[in-house]
């Protein structure tokens, strides 16, 4: 569940407001984010527009993020790099098509640990 709090601070000469939003599922935080406006205003409907967002996108709209495994981030760096003027040698190019045969281009990014790549090393 995502929730906004809005607090008022004072600068040189003038109020500013800043907004927060945090969502939690099993009381950890998922996600934060803060923001600060001139006026009451606009910080409360950029937290309601936000936090729609976050509820219909699930974290994609706001902030781009999503999961995906070694071997799909591999893949998109060199499709990457065989679009720009610099592309990969022939060796860079073996051993990421390489590892991309094992099984820790199936893991999750997000979840690799200093032991899945401990493993693939031995």
């Amino acid at each position: 569940m995502a929730y906004y709090s809005i607090r008022k601070r004072s600068r040189k000469n003038k109020s500013v407001y800043c907004v927060s939003i945090i969502q939690k599922e099993r009381n950890k935080v998922t996600f934060s984010k803060s923001m600060t406006f001139s006026t009451k205003i606009n910080a409360t409907q950029w937290a309601k527009s936000a936090i729609d967002q976050l509820g219909k996108s699930n974290l994609d709209g706001i902030n781009g993020l999503r999961e995906a495994t070694l071997g799909e981030m591999i893949e998109k760096y060199i499709n990457h790099k065989s679009a720009s003027n610099r592309p990969h040698g022939r060796t860079a190019l073996y051993c990421m098509d390489t590892i991309l045969k094992f099984q820790i281009s199936k893991v999750i990014a997000s979840k690799l640990r200093s032991r899945d790549i401990v493993e693939f090393c031995l």
